[in-house]
C-alpha cells in the first residue's frame, strides 16, 4: 500500500468566498432603519450583539439566530418605550438579512486556481456549518462545488464532534490532514484538538469568532495562494533575504549573542509577522504572535507554523508550556509600545 493521501479540508464562508461584506451591510441596513425608528444607537447594537451571540449548544443554523437576534431586539426596544411591535416593521427589518442568502458571494481571489492545483496532489474536503441548502448554493454561485468531488459536508453545529464525524467519514489521517479557515473558535481550535495541521486564513473577524487560539501552533496566511504554498512547499514564500528580514535578523542574532544561547533554545513573542516572526522563524526560533491588527504591507503569511495570541496573558501560558521559572532570559519579547493583545476589529 503507498502512503496514505493528503487531505485538505476546508472551510466555506470567507475562507473559499466572502459573506462578511454581506452580513455586514444587511446589519448596517438593520441599523439605520431602526435609528429611523426613533431608537438610541448604542442600545440597539448592544441588545443585537446580546442575542446573537452564537453558543456552543445552540443548534440554529446562523440564519435562524440572525434572524431571531432582529426580532428579539426590536421587541426589547419597542418594550422600552411601551410600544406594541408592528408586524409589518419586523418584516421590513428582516428582509435584509434574508437577502444575504440569495445574494452570490464572490470568490476570494484565486479560489478557482488553488483549488485546482491542490486537487492534483490532494483529495479536498468542503466543511461548513449553516444551511445545507445555502452552503451549496454558494458552492454551485461561485463554481467551485466540483472541486470537492462529492465530498461536501455541512453541519448545523461545527464543532469537534462534528469534524471528528468528517475525518471519519473521509478514513482521513490526522497527521496527513490539513484544515484551512478563517474562524478560530469553528475551524481551527476544534483542528488542532484533533491533530490536524491547521492555516488560519485571516480575512476577518466575526464577533462569535474571538476565542483564544489552543495553545498550539498554527500556519498563518491572508491570501489563498498563500495557501497553496504552504501545502505544496510547506512556506508560502521562498528564502528570505531582502533588506528589511536581514535588519530584523541582525538585530535578533544580538540578542542571542549577547545571551550565548541558540535559537533552537528560545522563543521569541512579537507584534510584526514581518519584523519579528518570520524573522525569528528563519533564524529557527519558536514563536509566539501577541496578534495586532497588521499594519499596511505587513500582511505577510507565516514561514513556518506559529503560536497565537490576543493577551499577554496567554502568551504567558504558552511560555510556562515550555519554559520554567528560570528561563526568562530565553524569552526574547520584541513588542511594540504597552501592547496587551491588540483585539481585532469585529463584525457583528
Amino acid at each position: 500500500m503507498g502512503e496514505p493521501r493528503t487531505i485538505v479540508v476546508f472551510d466555506g464562508d470567507d475562507t473559499l468566498w466572502k459573506t462578511q461584506q454581506l452580513y455586514a451591510a444587511a446589519t448596517a441596513e438593520f441599523y439605520r432603519r431602526l435609528e429611523e425608528l426613533g431608537f438610541d444607537q448604542g442600545t440597539m447594537r448592544s441588545l443585537f450583539r446580546f442575542f446573537n451571540r452564537p453558543r456552543l449548544d445552540d443548534a440554529r443554523s446562523g440564519r435562524e439566530r440572525r434572524n431571531s437576534a432582529i426580532k428579539d431586539t426590536y421587541a426589547a426596544l419597542c418594550r422600552e418605550k411601551g410600544w406594541v411591535p408592528d408586524p409589518q416593521v419586523m418584516e421590513e427589518l428582516l428582509a435584509p438579512n434574508e437577502q444575504v442568502y440569495k445574494a452570490d458571494p464572490e470568490p476570494l481571489e484565486g479560489a478557482q486556481e488553488v483549488l485546482s492545483a491542490l486537487a492534483d496532489q490532494a483529495t479536498l474536503v468542503f466543511f461548513s456549518g449553516g444551511e445545507d441548502a445555502v452552503q451549496r448554493s454558494r458552492l454551485a454561485k461561485t463554481s467551485l462545488g466540483a472541486c470537492f468531488d462529492g465530498r461536501i459536508y455541512v453541519m448545523p453545529l461545527k464543532d469537534t464532534a462534528a469534524l471528528r464525524h468528517v475525518l471519519e467519514e473521509e478514513g482521513a489521517e490526522p497527521g496527513q490532514t490539513w484544515m484551512v479557515g478563517n474562524s478560530p473558535r469553528f475551524d481551527i481550535n476544534p483542528a488542532l484538538g484533533l491533530g490536524l495541521t491547521c492555516i488560519w486564513l485571516h480575512t476577518g473577524f466575526w464577533r462569535g469568532d474571538i476565542e483564544e487560539f489552543a495553545p498550539q501552533p498554527t500556519f498563518v496566511a491572508f491570501a489563498l495562494h498563500e495557501v497553496l504554498g504552504i501545502i505544496s512547499q510547506g512556506s508560502p514564500l521562498g528564502s528570505g533575504g531582502n533588506v528589511a528580514l536581514q535588519q530584523d535578523q541582525s538585530e535578533i542574532k544580538l540578542w542571542l549573542e549577547g545571551r550565548g544561547v541558540n535559537a533552537a533554545e528560545a522563543m521569541l513573542v512579537g507584534t510584526s509577522l514581518t519584523h519579528d516572526i518570520n524573522p525569528g522563524l528563519e533564524l529557527g526560533f519558536r514563536c509566539v504572535w501577541l496578534y495586532a491588527v497588521p499594519k499596511e504591507g505587513e500582511q505577510e503569511a507565516s514561514r513556518g507554523k506559529i503560536y497565537v495570541a490576543f493577551s499577554r496573558g496567554r502568551v504567558e501560558e504558552i511560555l510556562s508550556s515550555h519554559w520554567n521559572r528560570n528561563s526568562e532570559g530565553q524569552v526574547l519579547w520584541r513588542t511594540r509600545g504597552d501592547h496587551d493583545g491588540a483585539r481585532p476589529e469585529v463584525n457583528d
